[in-house]
């Protein structure tokens, strides 16, 4: 990352997904236009993705596959960094697709498997569902 790079916080992201006729949701579609281009480049971290879903889920309703797939479109932006990008797009894409696990617990699996570890201590029998981390307990 660089002095030129910028960090995205949640509001923008919110208003770049629920689509309001507010300012802001033009300036967050304009700002994505730009890095979808690579013409900027900006950084958003996983706690940012977190916060997101959590605000698009309570406040405004948005439905977790229109959630999963924006945020999946935005994290492979040309002009967007993450810390653990591998491991939200992964996480979003069994999130997406399953039923009973939160984020949170996709991403830990994710990201367990992307960090090469192949089980996770977990009393949440759920966990048994992503493959290529097994769950076990203490």
């Amino acid at each position: 990352m660089t002095d030129s790079t910028t960090f995205i916080d949640t509001n923008v992201l919110i208003y770049h997904l629920v689509q309001t006729n507010h300012k802001a949701s033009q300036a967050s579609h304009e700002l994505f236009a730009r890095l979808r281009i690579g013409s900027e480049t900006a950084f958003v971290s996983s706690t940012v993705v977190f916060e997101t879903i959590h605000v698009s889920q309570t406040a405004y309703g948005v439905p977790n596959h229109l959630i999963a797939d924006t945020l999946t479109e935005v994290l492979q932006l040309v002009g967007l960094q993450s810390d653990h990008k591998r491991a939200l797009l992964d996480a979003l894409a069994f999130w997406r697709d399953q039923g009973p696990l939160t984020f949170p617990d996709c991403f830990h699996l994710a990201l367990a498997k992307q960090l090469g570890m192949t089980r996770i201590y977990s009393f949440d029998r759920k966990m048994n569902r992503y493959p290529g981390v097994e769950r076990i307990e203490p």
